[in-house]
């Protein structure tokens, strides 16, 4: 049996031993979800007669029906030449510290509320930046940070893709990088070896001697040169090793999470991540992110520079289309770190994911509007919008 939500295989039909779901509940929710956007959901719609039957058995029919009709390849690791799920994304399960209800729990030390009435009693909000910046995580890689926020209470956060996936052009320019170092220094090692075996045959004179001296200079420039391959050799190997799930999540207390799932957009620059925690504080999304006036004041919250929990203020400057895609255009200030996190209204409703600023001008950074994060990551998503 595989669960439907985080991916893990287990024996137990009922409930799931590492996010601990219920799936009949699930499944319920589900069909409800189906019956009122059955295109959404992204499954056939099921008819169920109404009556006597008892919910555990209705529960027990979806689940097997949906297992039925994802053929058992519904749940994928992501990969370029795999089947997508629904909403478009892929999804690719990372090991997690601590799992199901024991990790919930330990989450939110017992209190009731859960961790959003934890760290509100940590760190009181006086304003609606304030509770967006309870909301707001720091998502860290090897290769560097960026900003996360959670969008609903079962733990899901959306962040950028570059943040959690190492970009593949720059990674081939990396690799084509140190392969042509690897060559030239192949080709400088032979050449070096035998002028070495000429100069020991020379007879001693002053020529020896000024072939010994240039022969120590390409020896220096040649170990310079392994140093930068050595370098850059290390670093591709971070990247890869990395790649295969050392993503974790921090929030505004300082405690950290494993990420129990990674879900990656192949549309957008988007990622939605799990971590397995009790009631977390939540950005829920504005009404209509897609027609908000120019100079509606906003807040951009994040990570820029590793200054964590930073808020930044602006407008929406307007719309634009890059590529095909729509994008917000605004000018609050929007630094490295910042992408994946939160451009909020003054009520604190997500109209946007911070994503990337216009090289060489300054006060011109764009967002991808939260009605796209919502449609691209439907499947997945519950309660979002206000």
């Amino acid at each position: 049996m595989r669960c439907p939500k985080c991916g893990n295989e287990q024996e137990n039909t009922l409930e799931c031993g590492r996010c601990g779901i219920i799936f009949a509940r699930y499944y319920e929710r589900l069909l409800g979800n189906q019956e009122a956007d059955p295109e959404a959901a992204g499954v056939e719609e099921v008819a169920v007669e109404k009556g006597g039957w008892p919910a555990w058995l209705i529960g027990l029919i979806c689940v097997l029906a949906f297992a039925v009709a994802s053929g058992g390849t519904y749940w994928l690791l992501r990969g370029k030449d795999r089947p997508l799920v629904p909403g478009n994304a892929q999804v690719a399960a990372v090991p997690g510290e601590q799992t199901g209800a024991a990790h919930r729990e330990s989450a939110s030390g017992g209190a009731p509320g859960g961790l959003a009435a934890e760290l509100n009693r940590k760190f009181p909000p006086s304003n609606a930046a304030e509770r967006v910046r309870n909301a707001t995580v720091l998502v860290k890689s090897s290769w560097g940070f960026g900003t996360g926020f959670f969008v609903d209470s079962e733990g899901h956060i959306v962040t950028n893709r570059h943040v959690v996936e190492f970009d593949r052009q720059q990674l081939a320019a990396l690799t084509a990088q140190r392969d042509s170092i690897k060559q030239q220094l192949d080709a400088e090692r032979n050449s070096l070896d035998y002028l070495e075996q000429k100069v020991q045959e020379l007879p001693a004179s002053p020529v020896k001697t000024q072939a010994e001296l240039q022969l120590k200079l390409r020896e220096e420039r040649y170990a310079k040169g392994k140093a930068v391959h050595d370098d850059l050799q290390a670093r591709l190997q971070t990247i890869e090793k990395a790649s295969s799930g050392e993503i974790r999540v921090v929030l505004i207390d300082g405690s950290e999470y494993s990420v129990g799932s990674v879900t990656v957009s192949p549309n957008f620059d988007l990622a939605l991540l799990t971590i397995y925690v009790n009631d977390p504080p939540v950005v829920r999304a504005a009404a209509d992110s897609l027609h908000y006036p120019q100079g509606t004041k906003v807040y951009a919250i994040g990570n820029p520079l590793g200054l964590r929990q930073s808020v930044t203020t602006g407008v929406v400057s307007g719309y634009r289309e890059i590529n095909g895609q729509p994008f917000l255009q605004t000018d609050a200030a929007i630094n490295s770190g910042n992408s994946g996190g939160p451009l909020v209204n003054e009520a604190g409703e997500a109209v946007g994911v911070n994503t990337m600023v216009l090289r060489g001008a300054q006060g011109i950074g764009f967002a991808i509007p939260m009605a796209q994060v919502l449609q691209e990551f439907s499947f997945y998503i519950q309660g979002a919008r206000r």
